[in-house]
């Protein structure tokens, strides 16, 4: 399994991001697997590697939090959950993504598709209810989504 940390130049939450990736996967048993940290300097490299904002987490290539409305951008991304905004991915949803990433292809259940879903206390979807934003790198303004 591959991981990458994606970052711009002194991202103020870079060292807390490593350490939230590193705990999750200690926690999920993939304890021996590293942490790339990559630098994205350019709107090119953002556009190539699809980097939203900093710090981005890609398991195996892939962003587990990318939203299609988010486009490629060298900004600041804020994630939510349950509890509010931060500037780390929420650990819950990490472990889920790397415990994921990590099962043998074909080892899902019959007739599951894609995983889990992440239900309310309602039984309502909030799988996609909290997406993450993006504040621009050096404005700190709301980056509105790509329509």
């Amino acid at each position: 399994m591959k991981v990458e940390l994606l970052v711009v130049e002194d991202c103020p939450n870079e060292g807390l991001a490593a350490a939230v990736v590193r705990r999750a996967l200690d926690e999920v048993g993939l304890s021996t697997v590293r942490i790339a940290v990559r630098v994205v300097t350019s709107e090119a490299d953002a556009e190539q590697l699809g980097f939203v904002g900093s710090p981005s987490v890609l398991i195996d290539g892939r962003d587990p939090f990318a939203e299609a409305h988010h486009r490629p951008a060298l900004a600041c991304r804020l994630y939510r959950d349950d509890t509010g905004v931060s500037g780390v991915p929420p650990i819950r949803r990490l472990r889920q993504a790397l415990r994921q990433a990590a099962e043998p292809p074909g080892s899902e259940l019959p007739g599951l598709t894609g995983g889990l879903q992440l239900l309310d206390g309602h039984g309502r979807d909030r799988s996609c209810a909290e997406p993450a934003l993006q504040v621009g790198h050096r404005t700190g303004q709301v980056v509105p989504p790509a329509r």
